[in-house]
Protein backbone atom coordinates (compact mmCIF):
# COMPACT_ATOMS: atom_id res chain seq x y z
CA UNK A 1 0.00 0.00 0.00
CA UNK A 2 0.98 3.38 -0.90
CA UNK A 3 1.95 5.50 2.11
CA UNK A 4 -0.35 8.63 1.76
CA UNK A 5 1.41 11.05 4.04
CA UNK A 6 4.55 11.00 1.22
CA UNK A 7 1.59 11.61 -1.94
CA UNK A 8 -0.12 14.14 0.00
CA UNK A 9 3.15 15.95 0.95
CA UNK A 10 4.07 16.08 -2.91
CA UNK A 11 0.37 17.55 -3.52
CA UNK A 12 0.57 20.20 -1.02
CA UNK A 13 3.93 21.22 -1.48
CA UNK A 14 3.06 21.39 -5.11
CA UNK A 15 0.00 23.47 -4.47
CA UNK A 16 1.73 26.16 -2.82
CA UNK A 17 4.60 26.09 -5.26
CA UNK A 18 2.26 26.76 -7.95
CA UNK A 19 0.92 29.38 -6.42
CA UNK A 20 4.19 30.96 -5.29
CA UNK A 21 5.71 30.84 -8.52
CA UNK A 22 2.69 30.18 -11.63
CA UNK A 23 3.54 27.38 -14.19
CA UNK A 24 6.62 28.09 -16.12
CA UNK A 25 8.57 28.31 -13.26
CA UNK A 26 6.99 25.13 -11.70
CA UNK A 27 9.98 23.30 -10.67
CA UNK A 28 9.66 19.20 -9.14
CA UNK A 29 13.45 19.96 -7.93
CA UNK A 30 12.52 22.84 -5.78
CA UNK A 31 9.56 21.46 -4.42
CA UNK A 32 11.47 17.86 -3.69
CA UNK A 33 14.04 20.03 -1.65
CA UNK A 34 11.57 22.33 -0.13
CA UNK A 35 9.40 19.17 1.49
CA UNK A 36 12.52 16.97 1.96
CA UNK A 37 11.51 14.24 -0.31
CA UNK A 38 13.39 12.52 -3.09
CA UNK A 39 12.88 12.67 -6.49
CA UNK A 40 12.62 9.39 -6.69
CA UNK A 41 9.29 9.19 -4.69
CA UNK A 42 7.62 12.11 -6.92
CA UNK A 43 8.22 9.38 -9.90
CA UNK A 44 6.50 6.47 -8.01
CA UNK A 45 3.67 8.63 -7.72
CA UNK A 46 3.18 10.85 -11.27
CA UNK A 47 4.45 9.69 -14.11
CA UNK A 48 5.03 13.50 -15.08
CA UNK A 49 5.22 17.07 -14.31
CA UNK A 50 1.98 17.60 -16.39
CA UNK A 51 0.19 14.92 -14.99
CA UNK A 52 1.14 16.36 -11.78
CA UNK A 53 0.31 19.66 -12.70
CA UNK A 54 -3.44 18.25 -13.60
CA UNK A 55 -3.88 16.47 -10.30
CA UNK A 56 -2.95 19.93 -9.02
CA UNK A 57 -5.80 21.57 -11.25
CA UNK A 58 -8.26 18.84 -10.09
CA UNK A 59 -6.92 19.76 -6.17
CA UNK A 60 -7.92 23.10 -6.91
CA UNK A 61 -11.50 23.20 -8.41
CA UNK A 62 -12.49 20.86 -6.06
CA UNK A 63 -11.55 23.98 -3.55
CA UNK A 64 -13.36 26.36 -5.30
CA UNK A 65 -16.43 24.21 -5.36
CA UNK A 66 -15.97 23.00 -2.00
CA UNK A 67 -15.90 27.07 -1.20
CA UNK A 68 -18.62 27.70 -3.05
CA UNK A 69 -21.28 25.16 -1.79
CA UNK A 70 -20.28 26.55 2.17
CA UNK A 71 -22.26 29.86 1.05
CA UNK A 72 -24.60 28.58 -1.92
CA UNK A 73 -27.54 28.28 0.42
CA UNK A 74 -27.09 31.31 2.17
CA UNK A 75 -26.21 33.56 -0.34
CA UNK A 76 -27.48 36.89 -0.96
CA UNK A 77 -26.47 37.58 3.03
CA UNK A 78 -23.92 35.60 3.39
CA UNK A 79 -21.86 36.91 0.54
CA UNK A 80 -20.21 39.99 2.59
CA UNK A 81 -19.30 36.84 4.73
CA UNK A 82 -17.72 34.96 1.76
CA UNK A 83 -15.32 37.41 0.95
CA UNK A 84 -14.51 38.04 4.51
CA UNK A 85 -13.67 34.27 4.73
CA UNK A 86 -11.75 34.79 0.92
CA UNK A 87 -8.83 35.56 3.25
CA UNK A 88 -8.66 31.75 5.15
CA UNK A 89 -8.26 30.41 1.49
CA UNK A 90 -4.89 33.05 0.52
CA UNK A 91 -3.00 29.92 -1.38
CA UNK A 92 -6.15 28.87 -2.70
CA UNK A 93 -6.68 32.79 -4.08
CA UNK A 94 -2.85 33.27 -5.23
CA UNK A 95 -3.30 29.73 -7.33
CA UNK A 96 -6.65 31.31 -8.66
CA UNK A 97 -4.73 34.08 -9.56
CA UNK A 98 -2.03 32.15 -11.39
CA UNK A 99 -4.78 30.55 -13.95
CA UNK A 100 -5.65 34.20 -14.67
CA UNK A 101 -2.47 35.10 -15.44
CA UNK A 102 -1.32 32.43 -17.75
CA UNK A 103 -4.48 32.29 -19.57
CA UNK A 104 -2.96 32.53 -22.61
CA UNK A 105 -2.14 28.87 -22.20
CA UNK A 106 -5.39 26.41 -22.90
CA UNK A 107 -4.85 24.29 -19.89
CA UNK A 108 -4.81 27.27 -17.61
CA UNK A 109 -7.71 29.00 -19.19
CA UNK A 110 -9.59 26.05 -19.37
CA UNK A 111 -9.22 25.53 -15.40
CA UNK A 112 -9.57 29.13 -14.92
CA UNK A 113 -12.99 29.25 -16.38
CA UNK A 114 -14.03 26.20 -14.92
CA UNK A 115 -13.32 27.68 -10.92
CA UNK A 116 -15.83 30.91 -12.25
CA UNK A 117 -18.68 27.64 -13.76
CA UNK A 118 -18.23 26.43 -10.28
CA UNK A 119 -18.97 29.58 -9.19
CA UNK A 120 -21.89 29.97 -11.36
CA UNK A 121 -23.86 26.59 -10.15
CA UNK A 122 -23.21 27.50 -6.63
CA UNK A 123 -25.26 30.27 -7.04
CA UNK A 124 -22.89 33.22 -7.54
CA UNK A 125 -23.82 34.69 -10.60
CA UNK A 126 -27.60 34.51 -9.58
CA UNK A 127 -26.39 36.97 -6.52
CA UNK A 128 -24.28 38.86 -9.23
CA UNK A 129 -27.05 39.66 -11.29
CA UNK A 130 -29.60 40.35 -8.32
CA UNK A 131 -27.39 42.50 -6.60
CA UNK A 132 -26.00 44.76 -9.29
CA UNK A 133 -29.75 44.84 -10.35
CA UNK A 134 -28.70 43.80 -14.22
CA UNK A 135 -31.08 43.18 -16.89
CA UNK A 136 -28.91 41.74 -19.12
CA UNK A 137 -29.16 38.16 -20.65
CA UNK A 138 -27.51 35.28 -18.79
CA UNK A 139 -24.77 35.12 -21.24
CA UNK A 140 -24.19 38.91 -20.88
CA UNK A 141 -24.23 38.83 -17.44
CA UNK A 142 -21.45 36.15 -17.92
CA UNK A 143 -19.56 38.63 -19.46
CA UNK A 144 -19.97 41.59 -17.20
CA UNK A 145 -18.99 39.36 -14.43
CA UNK A 146 -15.80 38.44 -15.93
CA UNK A 147 -14.99 41.73 -16.77
CA UNK A 148 -15.29 42.40 -13.33
CA UNK A 149 -13.19 39.17 -12.09
CA UNK A 150 -10.86 40.59 -14.23
CA UNK A 151 -10.81 43.86 -12.72
CA UNK A 152 -10.45 42.01 -9.26
CA UNK A 153 -7.10 39.69 -10.54
CA UNK A 154 -5.44 42.27 -12.04
CA UNK A 155 -5.87 44.24 -8.71
CA UNK A 156 -4.83 41.59 -6.57
CA UNK A 157 -1.85 40.92 -8.75
CA UNK A 158 -0.62 44.07 -7.83
CA UNK A 159 -0.93 43.18 -4.09
CA UNK A 160 0.90 40.05 -4.96
CA UNK A 161 3.68 41.69 -6.21
CA UNK A 162 4.12 43.30 -3.01
CA UNK A 163 4.12 39.78 -0.51
CA UNK A 164 6.60 37.82 -0.79
CA UNK A 165 4.16 35.50 1.59
CA UNK A 166 0.66 34.66 0.23
CA UNK A 167 -0.03 33.57 2.87
CA UNK A 168 -0.40 37.14 4.71
CA UNK A 169 -2.06 38.35 1.46
CA UNK A 170 -5.81 39.93 2.29
CA UNK A 171 -7.55 39.64 -0.94
CA UNK A 172 -10.72 40.51 0.57
CA UNK A 173 -10.16 44.17 0.72
CA UNK A 174 -9.05 44.15 -3.08
CA UNK A 175 -12.14 42.33 -3.93
CA UNK A 176 -14.69 44.41 -2.09
CA UNK A 177 -12.94 47.90 -3.19
CA UNK A 178 -13.64 46.04 -6.73
CA UNK A 179 -16.96 45.54 -6.07
CA UNK A 180 -17.72 48.91 -4.36
CA UNK A 181 -15.93 50.69 -7.43
CA UNK A 182 -18.12 48.61 -9.58
CA UNK A 183 -21.17 48.80 -8.40
CA UNK A 184 -20.95 53.24 -8.50
CA UNK A 185 -20.61 52.43 -12.37
CA UNK A 186 -23.43 50.30 -12.78
CA UNK A 187 -25.33 52.07 -10.11
CA UNK A 188 -24.38 55.80 -9.58
CA UNK A 189 -25.61 56.90 -5.84
CA UNK A 190 -25.59 53.23 -4.58
CA UNK A 191 -25.22 52.83 -0.63
CA UNK A 192 -22.26 50.53 -1.26
CA UNK A 193 -21.31 46.92 0.40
Amino acid sequence: MKPLNIYDNWINYGYRHFAEVGPLAFSIKEISKQAGMSRTSFNYYFNSKAEFIEVLLAKHLNIVDEYGKKFRDKLPHSYINLLNNIDNYPVSVTFHLQLFNYRYIKQYNDAYIKGHELNFKNGILDWFIDFFGLKHSRQEAEKVYYFLMDTMYSRANLLREESRDISTIKYSEVFKDTLKDFLLVIKPGAVGI
